[in-house]
């Protein structure tokens, strides 16, 4: 119910005041006594509007029951600044409420008792008044720490996921691979060093003076099977290393920006090192 419209009974002037955020209750409901002196300021303020401001007030005492408290709170704004009744702060101070827009409320209401310091019920209403400054205080703070987090989230680098491979599985192929050439190599030294023991040799028997072929044809097939057997361990755990992915890593990498202007297009890149 709105406070101090004409004829009607203001027993809720100060009792539910932004009911849910925290702010003060006033002790009590107005005596008959104030709701009276309420009601008679509010009839003192109308006798002296022009025609226009009395015509804009009861629209928006109308809208008010309604529940149209936005629509009420301009037609109550537009009757104050037609007639520059003070009192009319009152009715703009209960519709802003009521419509949650809680800054224009208190610019209202501190604007109602700046200007009607004997206003009925002053005490309750100015401790309303402080409650709800230091409820917008609390909100003001919320809101600019929000700001500054939304600001810094802009301002660090966009980054998107990155896969980075190792580069140990292509080493181990790297060095498998080379083994098993010089396996290679050494598999053809020996062949070549078995082919001439043949020819010079009856089975086992070898004339004297082929020990030293003997042994390095040995030597050759030893270091052979080593080579090759190393080099394909070696070549094929970097290739289950390679297509596994087992020591590949996840990074973050900057994204670049990309910007067209008059003059052509160019990519800004932001990272941090």
């Amino acid at each position: 119910m709105l406070v101090h419209p004409l004829g009607r009974a203001l027993c809720i002037v100060v009792v539910s005041a932004f009911a849910g955020r925290g702010f003060a209750q006033d002790a009590a409901p107005p005596s008959e006594a104030v709701q009276t002196a309420q009601q008679a300021e509010q009839e003192k303020a109308l006798s002296v509007m022009d025609e226009e401001a009395r015509q804009h007030f009861k629209i928006g005492k109308s809208l008010y029951d309604a529940g149209r408290f936005v629509e009420a709170a301009a037609e109550f704004d537009e009757a104050y600044k037609k007639s520059g009744r003070p009192q009319l702060l009152y009715n703009l101070y209960v519709a802003h409420r009521d419509a949650s827009n809680w800054g224009a409320s208190v610019e209202a209401l501190r604007g109602y008792l700046e200007k009607v310091p004997d206003a009925p019920d002053h005490i309750n209403l100015k401790a309303r008044l402080k409650s709800m400054e230091d409820a917008a205080t609390r909100d003001a703070e919320q809101m600019r720490a929000q700001a500054e987090r939304e600001r810094e989230a802009e301002a660090a680098p966009q980054t998107r996921p990155e896969t980075v491979r190792s580069v140990v599985p292509m080493i181990m192929m790297g060095v498998g691979g080379a083994l098993l050439v010089g396996g290679g190599v050494t598999g053809f030294l020996t062949k070549g060093k078995t082919d001439d023991l043949d020819k010079t040799c009856n089975g086992n028997a070898c004339p004297p003076g082929q020990d030293g072929n003997i042994d390095s044809a040995q030597t050759l097939a030893i270091t052979t099977d080593v080579l090759l057997g190393a080099g394909l361990l070696t070549a094929g755990v970097g290739a289950v290393l390679f297509f596994t992915g087992a020591l590949d890593e996840e990074r973050q990498v900057p994204i670049a920006n990309l910007s067209c202007g008059p003059t052509g297009c160019g990519a800004t890149l932001t990272g941090r090192f």
